[in-house]
This record gives structure tokens, sequence and C-alpha cells, in this order.
């Protein structure tokens, strides 16, 4: 297992609602994590990834789709070339965007010749729009289908499709809870009353708006522990903890043990990933 410290893990981020890009030189690049979702596919050559800790073999048409946070390495091999898309969650479909987040997990797949193409033809279209005055809308086209590829391989979840803005509360929560927003920050955001907000939630997520954020933090902190040299200290604060007792409280209630011990478990392999 490769473990990352501070210095090379990344933060990135974009400007905008997306970017798109071929890598006709892809470089390695160490471990990071983003604000945005991240699809990529190779036209040509290989590579590895290794995501969450968990190493992948990459060849012409593996392709993949990360969520915020997704602790991600990717190794180059000769003659990577690949498609980039980075986008924010406010460009996907809101079903199909439901569907992608009731996995709970990145997507790792492998695209057929028919496949590959149309997802060639797909970024190509957006490129030619990358200028017109239309080009979030074309951009939104595009990235739906694209989610939609995917999902059509992996398609075992049944979704809502009633249309709920606590949806659109979920994607700014799974973007930014990093950085502990308040539930006034996310009821203000898709413009629901507090008291309103908090029942809507509960019903549509089975959980608490501090349930559901104490989870997301806990699960990357989890990420953390398996895959880094980061000390508690910094995961702690890293994950959207305000303080070491809070994220100690929180994470031996989600796991029956403090951060530390988990870590050490992880070490001496008492624990699976």
């Amino acid at each position: 297992m490769r473990y990352y410290t501070l210095e090379n893990t990344r933060k990135e981020k974009i400007k905008g609602g997306y970017k798109i890009y071929l890598n006709n030189s892809v470089e390695s690049f160490s471990c990071h994590f983003h604000e945005y979702y991240e699809i990529e596919f190779l036209i040509s050559g290989s590579a590895k990834t290794i995501i969450n800790g968990m190493e992948f073999d990459l060849k012409k048409g593996s392709a993949y789709i990360l969520r915020p946070t997704d602790l991600h390495e990717f190794i180059r091999l000769p003659d990577t070339k690949m498609y980039s898309i980075n986008v924010h969650g406010n460009f996907f479909d809101e079903e199909l965007y439901n569907e992608f987040i009731n996995k709970n997990t990145f997507i790792v797949t492998n695209f057929n010749e028919n496949e590959l193409n149309y997802a060639i033809s797909l970024c190509d279209s957006m490129q030619i729009f990358n200028n017109s005055s239309r080009k979030d809308i074309q951009a939104k086209n595009v990235i739906d289908l694209f989610l939609n590829l995917f999902l059509e391989k992996h398609s075992d979840v049944v979704y809502a499709k009633t249309p709920n803005p606590i949806y659109d509360a979920i994607k700014f929560i799974n973007e930014n809870f990093t950085k502990n927003p308040t539930l006034k920050d996310v009821a203000d955001y898709i413009g629901l009353a507090e008291t309103y907000f908090c029942r809507k939630f509960k019903l549509t997520t089975g959980k608490t708006y501090v349930e559901y954020l104490n989870k997301l933090k806990t699960d990357f902190a989890k990420r953390l522990l398996e895959n880094s040299l980061l000390s508690v200290t910094e995961i702690c604060f890293l994950s959207g903890f305000n303080s070491i007792s809070q994220f100690i409280r929180e994470f031996k209630k989600a796991t029956f043990f403090t951060p530390k011990e988990y870590k050490t478990k992880i070490k001496n392999g008492e624990i699976t990933m």
C-alpha cells in the first residue's frame, strides 16, 4: 500500500462550473483530491491509478468518475492519451446525480470501441462550443450523457424521479463538507426555511443534517487514515472537524475506535479496507 504525507496530498480547485481538456502528454500526478467531480478516460496507451488506496491498471477505453475528496494518484505509462472533465455537481441532472450518489462510491469501468468513440465525440462537441455563449448549456447536456453512459454500465440502483430541492442541498454538502457548512448555510443555499429543510432532509436521506455531514467527514477521515501518513490532528482539520475532541467522539461513534486506534489496526492488518 502507498501512503501519503501532507506535502504531496494536493487539494485541486477549478474556476467556473467545469473544465475539459485533452491530454496528449499526460504527466504522473501525486496523491490529491478535488472539490469537484472528475471524469477521465484513456484514448490510447496505458496507466495506473490509485483511488482511496485501491490500484487499477488502465488501458485504452478505461474510464472512471470520481467524487469530491476521493484520494487518487495517477501514474503515467508510455503513450498515455486521455480526456479529462472536471465538473461541479450543479452541472448534473438531478435524477442522474441522485442515482450516482446512491452508489456511494467512485466508478471505474471500461468502454468498448463504440462507447469510446461516443465518449470522444461528446468531448469534441464540448470543445467546439467552448467559446460560445451557450457553452454551459451544451456542457450540461454532454455531462448528463456521460453520467448516463457510466450508470448504464452500473445500473443496479433505483432512484427517485420526483423533483426534490434536497438533492441540490446534497450536492452542495458533498462538495463543501470539509468547509463545515452550517445548517443555515445549506438551507439558505436552496431557499428553504431551516425547520422545513431539517424535516425534508431527514425524510429524503434518513439522516439528520448533522448525522449526514458527520458521516461525510468521518468517511473522508477514514480514507486519509488508511492511505496517508498524515497525523490525526492534520486529518481532523482537513476533514472539516472543528476540534480534536469532536473528531475523536464522532469517529469512535462511527467505527468504535479512536482515530489513533483505527490507524494502528490498519497498519497491523487487523482491519481490512
